[in-house]
């Protein structure tokens, strides 16, 4: 132990961060270049009609599907992140993660049809499960030794690489689809995810060492165990395909729930094991107002996915100076504001009272301000017919980007650091879930935009906004007291 805390405190060098943060970093940006390029155009890939290259689907159908997908992708890292604790160590959940990745991309590249669309998105799915939680753990591992205030500040900028990427990726394959068709620009995500691989093989073996130790064993029965089971949970999955019980009309719904059960199962499993301390215990159960509180914020935000999309194809006016933006860049602008406002942010959070605020009030201030944002969509009613302006969407999506920094990498930073020692990956794994619970979120909310007035729908969506941080501020104080070290 004491050789390895030396290790990291020789790495923490380079403007006050680890070294190995700006390798984890560019290996994210590559693996989140494919990703966001990717979900920048699938709603439309469903959407549009199969002479123009995508697959035809109802838009009720295409949203929830899409929200189905993002709470697939995030709802993996539950197993990856107990493989990375009891099979593989999470330096090589990484490298096995982000392979499986590559080849979903290329199948969808490839195969244009329905059957391209499962098999893509499901093996995306598996591998983002095997290195997300697996690079955020790394990532935690780095300021074992720092302050909370420079592991706040050392997450915004690895989460400034996520924006990065997601900007590059969604410019560069949303440009790509809109000149040689979607096909062409899966296949420009999958040769951004042959990038990461590359960035991480050349930088894997200078990762802390405790990236490379499996901490809790599996036992050679209990492997013959988790295959069995991974194969009545395919099983149970094909099953409700084949019989229509799983559609597309309700996959979102389903995702949902099983988010849901999975969440309770992990932490009840967490606050009843005999291997976590009573003060690791509390840290779980204030845990838990904030994974939900991180899971709206995600539901608001992610319509960027599904609502936007909608928005857009009926009555958005892409048009500027006789020149036609892609649609999928509309995605792009609440990225570009976080990358602008993120090294400001990191800044403050070592230096200001910003910092010292406690994590809940960070939460309830970026929940509140994209509720302003969609507030302010109400407008959009007030221009009939398709002559809604492009900079008035952009101008909403800038606050949300901006709203972003105070929940995205202090909720990573805040799973890093009151995660239990025995379960440390599977917690980090419940915090990156947020994501696929949000996605079911955005994904419902897609599907109720397209039964009601734009104007009324924007109203209830801000109106949960405002709601869950005021709910979330009046309770920061307790929240805070169980959070704390």
């Amino acid at each position: 132990m004491t050789a390895e805390l030396g290790q990291r405190n020789a790495d923490n060098v380079g403007r006050g961060h680890p070294k190995g943060l700006w390798n984890l970093s560019l290996t994210e940006l590559w693996e989140r270049f494919s990703y966001y390029g990717l979900q920048s155009t699938l709603t439309y890939y469903l959407l549009f009609s199969i002479a123009d290259g995508g697959l035809g689907l109802a838009p009720a159908t295409a949203v929830g599907i899409v929200g189905a997908y993002g709470a697939c992708v995030y709802l993996a890292q539950i197993p990856g992140a107990w493989l990375a604790d009891r099979v593989l160590s999470p330096r090589n959940m990484i490298l096995v993660g982000g392979t499986i990745i590559m080849l979903g991309h290329i199948a969808l590249a490839l195969i244009p049809s329905v059957a391209g669309l499962v098999a893509g998105l499901m093996m995306i799915s598996v591998g983002t499960g095997a290195l997300k939680t697996s690079i955020t753990t790394t990532v935690g591992l780095l300021y074992d030794d720092r302050t909370g205030e420079d592991r706040d500040a050392g997450f915004t900028y690895f989460y400034m690489s996520i924006s990065l990427g997601a900007v590059a990726g969604m410019l560069c394959v949303g440009f790509t689809q809109s000149r040689w068709g979607f096909h062409v620009a899966f296949g420009l995500a999958a040769f951004g995810m042959a990038l990461a691989l590359v960035q991480y093989l050349a930088t894997m073996r200078s990762l802390p060492a405790a990236a490379g130790i499996v901490k809790n064993p599996i036992g050679r029965a209990q492997l013959g165990y988790l295959a069995i089971g991974v194969g009545l949970a395919g099983a149970v999955l094909a099953g409700g395909l084949v019989s229509g019980v799983i559609r597309g009309s309700n996959i979102n719904l389903v995702a949902g729930f099983v988010i849901v059960v999975v969440f309770i199962g992990c932490v009840s499993r967490i606050l009843s094991s005999d291997l976590v301390t009573p003060e690791e215990k509390r840290r779980t159960r204030g845990f838990v107002p904030m994974w939900i509180a991180g899971s709206v914020f995600v539901g608001l935000s992610g319509q960027v996915f599904t609502t936007v999309p909608l928005l857009v194809t009926e009555r958005v006016d892409l048009n500027i100076g006789g020149w036609q933006i892609p649609e999928s860049w509309l995605a792009v602008i609440g990225s570009v504001a976080l990358i602008v406002i993120s090294p400001l942010t990191a800044t403050a959070l070592r230096t200001s009272r910003l910092g010292r605020t406690n994590t809940a009030t960070k939460y309830a201030l970026g929940i509140g301000i994209t509720a302003m944002a969609y507030f302010m969509l109400m407008l959009t009613d007030a221009w009939p017919g398709r002559t809604v302006p492009v900079w008035f969407v952009a101008a909403c999506l800038i606050i949300t980007g901006f709203a972003e920094v105070l929940v995205g990498p202090i909720g990573l930073a805040l799973a890093t650091r009151v995660a239990p020692r025995r379960f440390q990956s599977q917690l980090v794994a419940l915090q990156i879930l947020t994501l696929g619970a949000g996605a079911t979120i955005y994904g419902a909310l897609g599907a109720l935009y397209t039964a009601m007035s734009t104007g009324y729908f924007f109203f209830l969506t801000g109106v949960l906004g405002m709601t869950s941080a005021a709910v979330l501020a009046a309770f920061s104080k307790p929240i805070e007291a169980l959070l704390k070290a």
